[in-house]
């Protein structure tokens, strides 16, 4: 989430050099969702230009570098055989996701939270043969970045989901 400012001016408007979206490009505190160029060059530059009020006509514009970090401070369990598989990522309007290596008798739940820590989606999960597949319609939630996690009373596996 972006937070620019600017006073004594009619409009404003938000531009990026990288191949990321703006959901407003109009307010000053849109959401930036970085696109795979952004993230595979670590960085992108986003420019906020704010034209004047009448009776002047001039701009003015200021830009800002975002870092784009990809580590999420996750680490890969490599010693379990419970995974998580999200597909497609970044996603659009559905979501596709698999979970494997669950263990008989035990209840495993599944959630969505978004960047602020706030719980967006909850369901129990039915297993069958120590796996459960579905797909969720995300259509309804604003994009963004947000992390869907499977969790038992021994384990946890998180995966970083962007909805574009």
């Amino acid at each position: 989430m972006l937070s620019g400012s600017a006073v004594y001016q009619d409009s404003i408007l938000w531009k990026s050099d990288g191949d990321g979206t703006f959901d407003d490009v109009r307010i000053f505190t849109p959401v930036y969702t970085p696109g795979a160029e952004d993230i595979a060059k670590g960085f992108v530059w986003l420019r906020l230009t704010a034209y004047d009020s009448l009776p002047c006509e001039n701009s003015h514009t200021d830009k800002v570098k975002i870092t784009i970090d990809q580590c999420t401070g996750i680490g890969e369990g490599t010693e379990s055989p419970f995974a998580l598989k999200v597909i497609p990522n970044p996603a659009f309007s559905q979501l596709n996701f698999q979970v494997t290596g669950i263990e008989k008798s035990k209840d495993v739940l599944l959630t969505m939270t978004n960047m602020q820590g706030i719980v967006v989606f909850t369901m129990k999960l039915p297993v069958i043969d120590g796996q459960y597949s579905n797909t969720m319609d995300i259509s309804r939630f604003p994009r963004g970045i947000y992390y869907l996690k499977a969790a038992n009373k021994e384990e946890q596996v998180i995966q970083k989901v962007i909805l574009q």
